[in-house]
């Protein structure tokens, strides 16, 4: 962790500084920081400012001057200079002259700081706002006329209090700002430290303007830094403690680190937590996101834009407040809003969002799906919330309410997992593969509005009032607490060991190659040993030909083949249904026992569930109570060869206990109907607890659409599982 400190001696103590030099060293002495950038120690008073040299300093503070002076005995390069422990190496140091109606300029200096390479510069821009911004974009010039490529600090004095637009908001435009919190008005004894993370990109363009075009060419900084804000500014007249009063930014707690120290399996193994509810996911996330320091990095099919979505979009923003890098990785389908919502998201500090094979034309991509549906319909189907690159939540679930069993009309049945170890490495990798792909392309690019940050923050407030307006419904009052208990408690403190984790994932360019990565990895796991137990629950099942026969010589060989899938009435995708009734009747003539399940579960004799219905979303399977696999995989020719997936394939017996008795009660009478096969005709086993039932059809609704979706699904229907 670099810590820094911006310190305007003259807006501090007042112009008569000069009569109280022990003052300015007393606050320098207080500063436990690793750089300080000074600002108005030369430039007013030029060399009479004998009593505040770089030999007082040296010898009264834990601080050496880097030698910008102009002239002997004096500090600063126009009233600018940085001071730097003794401990720190300063690898060299430069000059930027700005242009200015009044004299203003910036210092520039590499340091190695406890292994890490940084520059740093100090600055103080002009107090007139046209000269301040010409100042502005020559600092940017001289950033990128540099060819070393370093992480940059950004500090000092920008003579503008408001992020609303200016200098500030120029730098936001073309640079990953990572902002302390709020910024004080100038009335206020704290100054703003506008701390910069400089984005390198690629040799080439049109000059600097060309290449400084926000959005289309950011890329990844070359490294990470880790910045803490002291700052020792005080009002006129106060005591030199008052005056070293700091906002230290390294002082909160690293929360989510502490857990994984204490929690974590040792030998090298992961551990891994069953998110059963849609409670139990929504809290773990938001714990996640209100828990992490460093990275928050999201990759979703469908984040929905009501009350559960709002409110996770707002603990990410919360998150970048905090100085934490967001990044979200989301398909084009599934997007919120639209692009210039999320174009204004993207320039706030932070923040960062592409979408994944996003259609070119974006006013007529309903029309334009008909001439180019194989584009359309190839999708990133992923679900992840990484969190610091410690711990992770893998599994079916997308963001909204439904996802959450918060919605009014239907909620889904899913499964999540929560992780932690070494498989996080692993994870992080397949995410950055996403980021990184072609595929992937920045909203920026896309939506081409240069956005003021006026617009930003506008957007952001909305989001926040949103989440203000609708209220607390099914969360609880105080989330942020209730979250991180959540977290503490029952994902941590319940974490399970396993022996073997991997992460099985599809490459980003499978939606042109087709080749079914994920899926060749499962099915060498089913061929690679005899198995005497294979319990699935998937929302679409349609193994095609290939899988049916897999399942059918399995439950021949005497296999125990179980499967647990959405029924007619319980199913939204009546294309995905027609198509499982296809091979229904031969995998029951195999041997195979298929459950399909209830909308609304049996609570007594007689009597059904109120409330909401329920829906089938869930993608897991167990093999032999000791196997595990939870991901976005659904057995179907679309998971197979168009989307991609990820997944976790985990050898942890506990693990799959509990996956095998929610995969289980979900097949119960309770839950599901069982499907049989009785003198060659299909029929349903439906006990209410009273009595059983045998139904000659399935109920359900919208068989209107079945043909329909029989005869696409025919049509995609290639020999893959």
């Amino acid at each position: 962790m670099l810590r820094v400190a911006s310190y305007n001696i003259c807006k501090s103590v007042g112009t008569d500084w000069r009569r109280r030099p022990a003052r300015v060293l007393a606050v320098l002495r207080e500063l436990d920081v690793d750089v300080v950038a000074l600002q108005e120690v030369d430039r007013r008073f030029g060399a009479r400012a004998t009593s505040l040299s770089a030999d007082a300093i040296s010898a009264e503070t834990p601080f050496d001057a880097i030698g910008f002076g102009i002239r002997p005995r004096s500090l600063g390069w126009h009233g600018n200079t940085l001071l730097v422990r003794r401990d720190v190496e300063v690898l060299s140091q430069r000059r930027l002259e700005l242009p200015a109606l009044e004299p203003r300029g910036a210092v520039l200096a590499d340091l190695r700081v406890r292994g890490l390479t940084v520059r740093i510069i100090g600055m103080h821009l002009g107090l007139l706002g046209f000269w301040r911004r010409r100042q502005a974009r020559a600092v940017l010039r001289g950033l990128e006329a540099l060819e070393d490529p370093l992480p940059t600090v950004m500090l000092g004095d920008l003579n503008e209090w408001s992020v609303e637009g200016g200098c500030l908001a120029l730098f936001a435009k073309h640079h990953h700002v990572v902002a302390p919190g709020p910024s004080f008005h100038s009335s206020r004894p704290f100054l703003t430290l506008d701390r910069i993370i400089r984005q390198h990109r690629p040799a080439g363009g049109r000059g600097w303007r060309a290449r400084l075009r926000p959005g289309a060419d950011r890329v990844r900084p070359p490294a990470r830094v880790g910045v803490a804000l002291a700052d020792g500014t005080g009002r006129r007249g106060a005591s030199a403690q008052t005056g070293a009063r700091a906002m230290d930014m390294s002082d909160r707690s690293d929360r989510l680190g502490r857990l994984c120290r204490r929690y974590t399996p040792d030998g090298g193994r992961s551990g891994f937590s069953l998110l059963r509810t849609g409670e139990e996911a929504y809290l773990t996330l938001h714990g996640l996101a209100a828990a992490s320091r460093r990275t928050l990095d999201v990759q979703y099919y469908l984040w929905e834009d009501d009350r559960s979505g709002r409110r996770l979009l707002a603990a990410l923003l919360d998150a970048a407040d905090r100085g934490v890098r967001v990044r979200m990785l989301l398909d084009d389908i599934g997007a919120p809003r639209s692009d210039p919502f999320l174009a204004r998201l993207d320039v706030y500090p932070n923040v960062e969002v592409r979408l994944f094979n996003p259609f070119p034309r974006r006013l007529w991509t309903a029309l334009a799906g008909l001439f180019r549906a194989r584009q359309l319909s190839r999708r990133m189907h992923n679900k992840v919330f990484i969190a610091d690159r410690l711990a992770a939540v893998v599994g079916g679930r997308n963001v909204g309410d439904r996802y959450f069993d918060s919605a009014e009309a239907w909620n889904y049945r899913d499964l999540d997992l929560f992780a932690v170890g070494p498989v996080l490495e692993r994870l992080s990798a397949a995410f950055d593969a996403f980021w990184d792909s072609p595929h992937s392309r920045p909203i920026g690019a896309i939506d081409r509005g240069r956005w003021r940050l006026a617009d930003v923050r506008a957007t952001v407030r909305g989001v926040r009032r949103s989440v203000a307006r609708d209220g607390d419904g099914p969360f609880p009052r105080d989330l942020r607490v209730r979250s991180y208990r959540a977290l503490s408690r029952d994902r941590f403190a319940r974490l399970l060991p396993a022996e073997e984790a991997t992460v099985v994932v599809d490459a980003p360019d499978k939606t042109e190659t087709g080749e079914p990565h994920l899926l060749e990895q499962l099915l060498a796991k089913l061929d690679g040993a005899p198995i005497r137990e294979l319990l699935l629950e998937t929302a679409y099942f349609i193994p095609a030909q290939r899988g049916t026969e897999l399942l059918s010589r399995f439950a021949r060989s005497g296999v125990i083949v179980r499967a647990l899938t959405n029924s007619a009435a319980s199913t939204e995708v009546a294309i995905a249904y027609a198509g499982y009734r296809r091979y229904r009747r031969a995998l029951i003539a195999a041997g195979v026992q298929l459950h399909e399940l209830r909308p609304r579960r049996v609570v007594g004799p007689g009597r059904y569930a109120g409330g909401p219905e329920t829906k089938l979303h869930t993608k897991a399977a167990v093999i032999d109570r000791r196997d595990v696999f939870v991901g976005s995989l659904n057995i179907d020719p679309r998971s197979a060869t168009l989307n991609t997936e990820i997944g976790l394939l985990i050898r942890c017996p506990a693990l799959a206990a509990e996956v095998a008795a929610f995969i289980e009660d979900g097949m119960s009478t309770a839950g599901s109907c069982r499907v049989i096969l009785d003198d060659g005709q299909l029929k349903w086993l439906d006990d209410d607890g009273a009595r059983t039932v045998v139904h000659q059809r399935e109920a359900g609704r919208g068989w209107w659409l079945v043909g329909a979706g029989a005869a696409d699904v025919a049509a995609a229907d290639r020999g893959q599982l």
